[in-house]
């Protein structure tokens, strides 16, 4: 039997999060479509793991290494572990993500065409400096405060206040799924894993 206190290397950790999400890519999946809202089956039947290092396109071009890149048809997926959260890390994420998207352009395309793309850039963040516990951003008209375009998904989880939110007492009886999977970045223990999906078990939505 094995002790529920023993302790485990975190997923907040670049060699824990990728040994799990690249071989267990159904649990990768679900993670995707509860942050995000894209549908678990067209991942499950279409997504693909893409080279996390990215392209060079001109020789002092910055070497681009992310931690996880996703295509599932006319979606880009890319995520992130922040160490250090940063002011800059925002801007270094976004140039990941449209390296990316530029890439798929070629010459004969037009760019009506790509109006059709996706991109989903999703943040987990360690440490205080994100404001909020989470955050869903998107490129908007500051005039209207309307949304100028859908292609652009941003999405900030703090993983340490997550975390904090699963020993709330106010909180107890459940975990929002996005809230859950950013406590589970943080848990060191089998017991704090089955504690997490205990309470995130009783929320429906």
């Amino acid at each position: 039997m094995v002790d529920e206190q023993f302790k485990i290397m975190k997923l907040c950790y670049d060699v824990a999060f990728k040994s799990i999400f690249i071989n267990c890519t159904s649990v990768l999946y679900q993670m995707i479509s509860d942050i995000t809202g894209i549908s678990i089956n067209e991942l499950n039947n279409d997504a693909l793991i893409f080279n996390s290092e990215l392209e060079i396109k001109h020789v002092k071009s910055k070497r681009m290494l992310s931690d996880l890149i996703i295509l599932c048809n006319n979606k880009i997926i890319n995520i992130e572990i922040n160490k250090n959260y940063q002011s800059w890390t925002y801007n270094r994420n976004i140039s990941y993500l449209c390296n990316i998207y530029s890439s798929l352009l070629r010459k004969t395309n037009s760019y009506k065409k790509f109006t059709r793309y996706e991109l989903y850039q999703i943040n987990f963040n360690i440490g205080k400096n994100t404001p909020c516990t989470y955050s869903k951003d998107m490129i908007i008209d500051t005039k209207t405060s309307k949304i100028a375009t859908n292609f652009l998904r941003i999405y900030n989880i703090n993983i340490d206040k997550c975390y904090k939110v699963l020993y709330n007492e106010e909180k107890k009886k459940k975990l929002s799924k996005i809230v859950a999977w950013g406590a589970l970045f943080n848990a060191s223990t089998i017991y704090e894993v089955k504690e997490i999906i205990r309470k995130d078990s009783y929320n429906k939505n």
